[in-house]
């Protein structure tokens, strides 16, 4: 395989190194401005010349043979190169021109996401006139101001950071519309990150997002550069990303490769940079670029595993669907050694010079940008030197390798930020996000992901196994939580009140004799003034707008307790009880029999977001909301309502009832009981159902009415674990809401019963649920320290006696690496 790659920056010298890696064993030409070293150290022949000569370019390409193409910046993409190439049937990686306007047209991008409706897209406006930009910059108030052309990353300002005011946006944007026309949008506030991605036109292929540092001093400050370094996480998510965010991120570029196809006509083949900016309200788009961004493009280069060759080919044949698109489980942290005075009078001509240590350096890349050799010596050209990317199995690992190279192992004339990945910087980003997203509220299953559900079941299991062992470590120690009961309660009460004793906190029963509620002051005031005093509050109320008007008001966490539209901490505690007893929550037949109620609403909802069917056998005019229903069929739930129940029974792996009378429908007593009289969970109707059906009640039970005596206390009942497990639900739902959830996975040793499984305090992902029950705190340093990677394992005897567990938790302590942890 012959194949071409046009381009000579550090990018490219990432992109050359990853197809010279691949089984493929291709031979490499390039196109570039000046003699990248990195590059051409790597080709078999190399043109310098104009990247953005289309002609040239194709004329070379068919001269050398080229069976595949690679576009690397995004000046020859705007030239048309990609458009040549194909012309002269050489399928190349890089959208054709029509498509590069992503980039290569801001205001272009934004009409165009506007009339595709998709997601992040700000308010803005783009403008010719600079009185109607001013006028819109008034209008706005917090804005950013972007040239609509290229500008190398170094173009766009906001407010708050290059701008200081307004006054300074106006003066900007008139600078601005001297040469171009100029977007003003609304400045978004949260934490830029990159998402890349292959594309083949309908398929995308995701590599690990990634956080680019523009500015050129250390603590984010200074002029805007081309991105002074950058770093990844060990796996897909940055620190401060969670999963619904990158699957939100992810569905945007899906979207946004879909409307280009439809838009012009083309599908888009090469690769989709998106610049996302994560806020409050989730992730944003800042801006899409047409190609790998630089320096990201060396991350995640360095990172892949599966041959580039392979990928290139799946991109322009449109088969990236059946191609395995791999990158190893590593951090890395990139920075770029710059010219001195870069980048508003960098030094040119001086020489750059490379130890020969770094040739068998270990986990570690060099790659060469903006410099040129002569006579066997490297120079720098005034932009960007050299790339160097660190490895490691933490960011701070990785950091750590990138620095020790630029103090010790590269001379000249340079500068580089020392603080990119560093432990100190990425905290602060986590940081930043924690207090935009202030308090999370639980009001609704729909406020919860398929991914939360199954964390708060993992940390529900766990907590549980911890406390059969006597373990209840005090992680609310000297938190407090106001419970706010306008219904009684027997489990509800008892479960957060013990639920929190266990965890070393504080429950506040206030009943409607406590509180001021209803009684002369506000929902609203209430809320403003209890979250000044507690961690988190419960709320079980008679109306659903009181609970959302204390989350509206509230500075901290607020749970529905219960409302008179759904109950979601009941719904977490039978998940818990499903799971446990058939191995999963997904791909069942889930069957409510009764009144289609506020447990029945939720219940929709869950069902929906883990994958089971629901029927509500219930008689007519006792339908759930229709509302709810629709929730649950816009979340992809299959939903039948039927008055049929015997019918709806049939091979149902769950039967799940409630009281026929609620608090607050004891004027209707005597209808209900007669139009619900049909509606029993029986002998009869578990007869019908799967013989392994799971017969559920959230109680208090009426035996006789909603469900028989036998079907009660019978061998198919779980309604008593699942009352049991109210208490487990609820505290893991306290500690991911305050944020504690984390910091259990990080801060606890743990023990596997059979199967060797290795924890790693990194990544909670990989530790299975099965058979593990923590038993106390382990640091993390102490758990996997930085400078140990390797593995050890410590193994007690028998795994039921206190005084084991004990003494396994000081081998723990005391092994000082790394560990596997196995019980024999």
């Amino acid at each position: 395989m012959r194949v071409l790659l046009i381009g000579g920056g550090g990018r490219e010298n990432a992109v050359a190194d990853a197809v010279k890696r691949s089984s493929d064993k291709p031979s490499l030409f390039a196109v570039m401005s000046r003699q990248n070293p990195g590059i051409a150290a790597l080709c078999d022949d190399f043109l310098i010349g104009d990247e953005k000569d289309a002609q040239a370019i194709a004329a070379y390409a068919t001269e050398k043979k080229i069976d595949i193409a690679f576009v690397g910046p995004e000046a020859p993409l705007s030239a048309g190169v990609s458009d040549a190439l194909w012309a002269a049937g050489i399928p190349t990686v890089g959208p054709v021109r029509t498509n590069a306007r992503i980039e290569t047209d801001k205001a272009w991008a934004r009409n165009f996401m506007k009339k595709h409706n998709i997601e992040g897209n700000p308010a803005y406006g783009v403008f010719t006139d600079a009185d109607e930009a001013c006028a819109y910059i008034e209008k706005i108030g917090d804005v950013a101001v972007k040239p609509a052309g290229l500008t190398g990353g170094k173009g766009v300002k906001v407010m708050g950071d290059q701008l200081p005011d307004i006054e300074a946006a106006k003066e900007y944007a008139r600078e601005v519309l001297k040469g171009d026309s100029v977007v003003i949008e609304e400045r978004f506030i949260g934490e830029e990150f990159t998402l890349q991605a292959f594309v083949d036109g309908k398929n995308l292929a995701f590599c690990p997002t990634a956080q680019d540092h523009k500015r050129a001093y250390e603590g984010d400050v200074g002029p805007n550069t081309g991105g002074m370094g950058s770093y990844t996480n060990a796996g897909a998510l940055l620190p401060f990303l969670n999963p619904a965010e990158y699957r939100k991120a992810q569905e945007i570029m899906k979207q946004t490769v879909a409307a280009i196809a439809e838009e012009t006509g083309v599908p888009y083949k090469g690769i989709l940079y998106g610049q996302f900016i994560l806020t409050a309200k989730g992730p944003k788009v800042i801006e899409y670029n047409a190609r790998f961004g630089d320096p990201e493009a060396m991350n995640v280069l360095s990172l892949l595993e599966t041959d580039l060759t392979k990928i290139m080919k799946a991109v322009v044949d449109g088969t990236l669907d059946m191609t395995d698109v791999r990158f190893s489980e590593a951090a890395t942290v990139c920075k770029y050694a710059v010219p001195e005075g870069y980048p508003d009078a960098p030094v040119k001509d001086a020489e750059v010079i490379l130890s020969d240590r770094l040739r068998s350096a270990s986990g570690l890349k060099i790659y060469y940008s903006s410099v040129y050799e002569k006579d066997g010596h490297v120079y720098t050209t005034g932009s960007r030197a050299i790339g160097v990317v660190g490895f490691g199995r933490t960011i701070d690992e990785a950091e750590k390798k990138a620095q020790m190279v630029l103090d010790t192992e590269i001379e000249g004339r340079l500068f580089f930020r020392r603080d990119i990945g560093t432990k100190a910087l990425v905290q602060k980003r986590i940081d930043h996000m924690k207090e935009l997203r202030g308090a999370k509220h639980l009001l609704s299953m729909a406020d919860l992901t398929r991914e939360d559900i199954e964390s708060l079941l993992d940390i529900a299991e766990m907590i549980k196994e911890n406390r059969k062992c006597g373990v209840t470590p005090d992680y609310l120690k000297n938190k407090s939580l106001a419970m706010i009961f306008e219904k009684s309660s027997t489990r509800t009460r008892n479960s957060f009140e013990v639920g929190m004793t266990d965890m070393g906190g504080h429950g506040i029963y206030l009943n409607a004799n406590d509180i001021q509620i209803g009684r002369g002051e506000t929902v609203e005031d209430t809320a403003r003034v209890l979250s000044s005093y507690v961690a988190a509050i419960i709320a079980r109320v008679y109306s659903h707008e009181t609970v959302r008007l204390l989350a509206e008001n509230s500075s901290v966490p607020v749970i529905n307790a219960l409302s008179d539209e759904e109950h979601p901490t009941q719904i977490i505690a039978d998940l818990l009880t499903i799971r446990e007893c058939k191995g999963k929550i997904s791909g069942m037949k889930f069957v409510w029999v009764g009144d289609g109620n506020n447990v029945c609403n939720s219940l929709m909802i869950a069902c929906a977001l883990v994958g089971m069917e629901m029927v509500v056998a219930c008689p007519k005019g006792y339908e759930p909301k229709e509302y709810y229903v629709k929730k649950a069929e816009s979340l992809g739930g299959k939903i039948t309502i039927t008055d049929n129940v015997t019918e709806a029974a049939k091979g149902a792996d769950i039967l799940y009832t409630d009281v026929w009378v609620s608090m607050g429908d004891e004027a209707e007593t005597e209808k209900r009981l007669k139009d619900l009289a049909g509606y029993q969970i029986n002998e009869d109707l578990i007869a019908v159902a799967d013989p392994d059906v799971l017969v559920m009640h959230c109680l208090p039970a009426h035996r006789g009415l909603e469900i028989s005596a036998g079907a009660l206390e019978g061998l198919h009942s779980v309604v008593f674990q699942e009352a049991e497990n109210r208490l487990h639900a609820h505290k893991a739902i306290i500690l991911k809401l305050l944020g504690i959830f984390w910091k259990l996975w990080l801060n606890v040793s743990a023990w596997k019963c059979g199967n060797e499984k290795q924890i790693n305090p990194d990544d909670p992902c990989t530790v299975s649920r099965t058979g593990i029950f923590f038993i106390g705190h382990v640091t993390q340093k102490k758990a996997w320290p930085e400078n140990d990677v390797t593995p050890k394992r410590v193994t007690r005897k028998g795994c039921d006696a206190e005084k084991d567990m004990m003494q396994a938790e000081k081998d723990m302590m005391q092994a000082e690496a790394s560990f596997i942890f196995t019980c024999g």
